[in-house]
């Protein structure tokens, strides 16, 4: 997957396999992390290791942004916008 992958199209994906709040991402190197829609988490023998997943790839919003009430309480929240996400993904090991 490049850069100029347009989105609602089919890529693949390679990097990193790691848990996130958000659910299951991979992490490639300098590049923008990618989340795996409907994988809440790696299972143990993917986590940390090298995968590939493809699926359609989407750009949304993973949580509500954070905000912070009169009194200065802060919300849980997902600041930064919309994420790159795989939508009907399939992936394995690459090790």
């Amino acid at each position: 997957m490049s850069t100029e992958d347009p989105l609602d199209t089919v890529v693949t994906v390679t990097g990193t396999a790691f848990d996130d709040h958000a659910g299951a991402v991979i992490e490639r190197d300098g590049r923008r992390s990618v989340y795996i829609t409907d994988l809440p988490y790696w299972p143990e023998e993917a986590r940390g290791r090298p995968v590939e997943a493809t699926g359609t790839l989407r750009s949304r919003r993973l949580g509500p942004e954070p905000t912070v009430s009169d009194d200065g309480i802060v919300t849980h929240g997902m600041g930064g916008g919309e994420r790159l996400t795989l939508d009907d993904a399939t992936w394995q090991l690459l090790d």
